[in-house]
């Protein structure tokens, strides 16, 4: 990061910490700590020999949490001293997933994040680096309750394509509050049964298709315009269908979600799911400001390679937040531009909505209906 270290402390699962510096093998001085993997080799022994034995993981987590924010304070800022530092902490997450979002469990898995927030800032405090660090706060998702739980077999047997999934020719793979599935050989007529299945489908919502450069399917949209369109992307996937209405604890946002053992999740297109947290504080950033303007979070890399002043690379996705720079515009000087893209088949009709504020497109939310009488 601008010449200086980065490192990558998180409580969340390998292969995301991982995602987040694939290249800390590449990059001398790095580092990556987390509970199953630790980069470069030595790593684990340098933790361990400051803090003892890690935690095992619990819902909440909040014992390996603590140990990993101790992890930051002690070691990462006054010992390696990074220019970048991103720290994952896992909960509220794990505990919304099993509690339920609003639940006393993950109110007390929020508070546990923000002690350990202020443990950071505090740390920052007595180095006297508070004025000349920037920090962001941002969560990856929103969250639904699930209700009700449904088999994602269901819409195909009904369709007649039980023997196509029992002989492999369907491959269904779930993902929170959406459905993948994949044809293996790659059949356009059986990609266009899925997909009718799927519409017809009483807990389905938008459905996408058109992989890999293929026509979507009729009545479906674009996989591409979800950013879903590369080499290992579903041949149709459905976005379950959701509600506003609210949970035991009177937190809004319900969906059907295809596992069972969840009261909550995500991974859906309704906006409880996609619409996240994201602050910014401190060196280079204004204070008190609350942005109206669609942000997301493709918007925090090109944020922060500006504020560490480098050029993000020609195929970055997202903006740099002008408006939350010091100096910058105010976010009424910027326009938003509302955009919807439909679909439809027989009864069946979907709505993508949109909203662009200069080259950036950002996915509001998706619905869809069956009660539309086709022209």
């Amino acid at each position: 990061a601008a010449g200086g270290r980065t490192v990558v402390v998180s409580t969340g699962s390998p292969g995301s910490a991982f995602l987040c510096h694939p290249r800390v093998r590449e990059c001398d001085g790095d580092r990556l700590f987390n509970p199953a993997i630790m980069l470069p080799g030595g790593a684990a022994d340098e933790l361990v020999a400051r803090l003892g034995p890690i935690p095992a993981p619990t819902v909440p987590n909040t014992a390996q949490d603590a140990y990993f924010a101790r992890a930051v304070v002690e070691y990462v800022l006054p010992t390696l001293d990074p220019t970048l530092l991103v720290f994952w902490h896992t909960d509220p997450d794990k505990t919304q997933h099993h509690h339920g979002f609003g639940s006393s469990e993950a109110l007390a898995a929020i508070r546990n994040a923000d002690a350990h927030l202020g443990l950071m800032l505090g740390a920052l405090d007595a180095s006297g680096r508070r004025d000349e660090t920037a920090v962001v706060i941002v969560s990856d998702h929103g969250y639904v309750s699930i209700e009700p739980a449904v088999d994602p077999a269901a819409p195909f047997v009904s369709a007649g394509l039980g023997d196509a999934l029992e002989g492999g020719r369907l491959v269904l793979a779930t993902n929170g509050c959406s459905l993948y599935v994949y044809v293996p050989d790659g059949d356009a007529e059986l990609i266009g049964r899925v997909a009718t299945a799927l519409e017809d489908w009483e807990h389905g919502g938008p459905v996408f298709s058109g992989a890999r450069g293929l026509p979507p399917a009729e009545g479906t949209l674009p996989l591409a315009l979800v950013g879903l369109d590369g080499d290992l992307a579903p041949d149709v996937l459905c976005a379950l269908a959701w509600d506003d209405a609210p949970n035991e604890y009177g937190w809004a946002g319900r969906s059907a979600g295809l596992d069972p053992k969840y009261g909550a999740s995500h991974g859906g297109i309704s906006p409880r799911e996609i619409r996240n947290t994201l602050v910014l504080a401190g060196a280079g950033l204004k204070a008190g400001q609350v942005d109206p303007l669609p942000v997301g979070n493709m918007d925090v890399a090109p944020t922060l390679l500006h504020l560490l002043g480098l050029e993000p690379p020609p195929d970055q996705h997202g903006r740099v937040l002008v408006e939350a720079l010091l100096g910058g515009p105010q976010p009424a000087e910027l326009d938003v531009h509302p955009e919807a893209i439909t679909a439809a088949r027989g009864p069946f009709r979907q709505r993508l909505h949109f909203s662009r504020v200069g080259d950036a497109r950002y996915l509001d939310f998706g619905r869809a209906e069956r009660n539309h009488t086709p022209c």
